[in-house]
């Protein structure tokens, strides 16, 4: 109700629930997703669904919510970056699973520092941004892509209009 006051046609959710058992409580984060759905679809607000970690932290996971609930009001937010970092899944992989299902997208990237990710502009990490971009595109979204800043070096204004740029090139190549 608060999303559709604000004319917003899609609210990112997340399963939540840190260090509990998937076997346990997936079951329980469906149920409750579905109790929203009568209001989504009141409101006409799609709940996009994050790879965010603990009970929703990669495509299948993402997809074992979506094909239980079996409702366009419940689809995918795609966190390019997530699905490898804390998802375990190569991005592309990620997209390409969840593609026909995206109602939002998080673009960030990662370099690899003492074998630990880090955070960099978009488009000067490792993470393929041009497939997973024309992926969702031929998969058919045509939203925005949002950029999710999250370099802990460097100036933020440098990165972000790097990131920016970063971007803008490579969707332009798709």
């Amino acid at each position: 109700e608060e999303a559709a006051s604000f004319n917003c046609s899609a609210l990112r959710v997340f399963a939540g629930g840190y260090d509990l058992n998937w076997d346990e409580y997936s079951p329980r984060i469906a149920d409750a997703l579905a109790s929203c759905l009568e209001t989504a679809q009141k409101n006409n607000v799609v709940m996009a669904l994050e790879d965010h970690g603990a009970l929703c932290k990669n495509s299948a996971e993402q997809l074992f919510y979506i094909n239980k609930i079996n409702s366009p009001y419940l689809r995918a937010t795609a966190d390019i970056g997530n699905y490898w970092h804390p998802g375990g899944e190569r991005p592309v992989d990620g997209v390409k699973n969840i593609a026909g299902f995206v109602a939002m997208v998080h673009v960030k990237d990662y370099v690899i520092i003492n074998n630990t990710p880090v955070a960099c502009p978009s488009g000067d990490g490792i993470i393929d941004l041009k497939t997973s971009f024309r992926l969702l595109k031929d998969s058919g979204f045509d939203g925005y892509l949002s950029l999710e800043y999250e370099c802990q070096t460097g100036i933020p204004q440098h990165g972000i209009s790097t990131s920016l740029s970063n971007i803008r090139k490579l969707t332009a190549a798709c």
